[in-house]
């Protein structure tokens, strides 16, 4: 179990070990039609997640009645790797497995793809490397500089506490507070059962103004 010293909470990225580093401000760069967006970067000791949109050339202009969806740009899975000053790493198929999804404008023949990838975990000293793409856009290398989880960090306490009812169990793992917010790390978990169920959310997305909230924090 990490210990109390060791997880901090990055708003914006969740609960970490305070080994990680973490990409601050998002990176955007531009090479002709191309566009890109590093919008987050994070090193830690289990993975390296790299969350960017990529905008370029991608199929006919988006027209019509209703504006039918149109196809995934024939790029949407290009290559992508990290280089270090050790080396450098690919991302592989299962690494495509994080969120992934495409927008088009009306009248754009531009394309533009939003996934969340993951890499194997980079040297645990690395602090500045580059993102580099290949396919469509021609090999193209965009700077990145980390900085230490902890700098922008709220130290947090690991946990290890359930609880069971009707089949679903809640475990928080971790928590993190300041004088203006209080972060809670929770799973959730649900028995099985003869059909299949899934969750969609701990109630938060389900909650609607003026009714009553199904997840709540009390201080005791």
């Amino acid at each position: 179990m990490i210990g109390p010293s060791e997880l901090v909470f990055v708003p914006g990225v969740g609960f970490r070990p305070s080994t990680s580093a973490t990409l601050v401000t998002p990176v955007t760069a531009e090479r002709g039609e191309w566009s890109v967006t590093i919008e987050r970067l994070l090193r830690s000791p289990e993975k390296t997640e790299l969350v960017f949109s990529l905008t370029g050339p991608g199929g006919p202009p988006v027209s019509g009645p209703g504006l039918a969806r149109p196809e995934p740009p024939p790029w949407m899975h290009l290559p992508i790797s990290l280089h270090h000053a050790g080396g450098k790493i690919e991302l592989t198929n299962d690494g495509r497995q994080g969120p992934s999804g495409f927008s088009a404008g009306a009248g754009s023949h531009l394309r533009t793809i939003h996934p969340t990838v993951r890499f194997p975990p980079l040297p645990s000293d690395t602090m500045e490397l580059e993102v580099v793409f290949d396919g469509a856009p021609g090999t193209w290398a965009v700077p990145v500089t980390l900085s230490a989880s902890t700098q922008y960090g709220l130290p947090a306490k690991a946990l290890e506490v359930a609880d069971r009812h009707h089949g679903v169990t809640l475990t928080s793992r971790g928590v993190a507070r300041s004088d203006t917010l209080t972060a809670v790390d929770i799973y959730a978990n649900l028995d099985a059962t003869p059909q299949p169920r899934f969750m969609r959310s701990l109630g938060i997305r389900r909650h609607r103004a003026g009714g009553e909230p199904q997840f709540t924090h009390v201080d005791r």
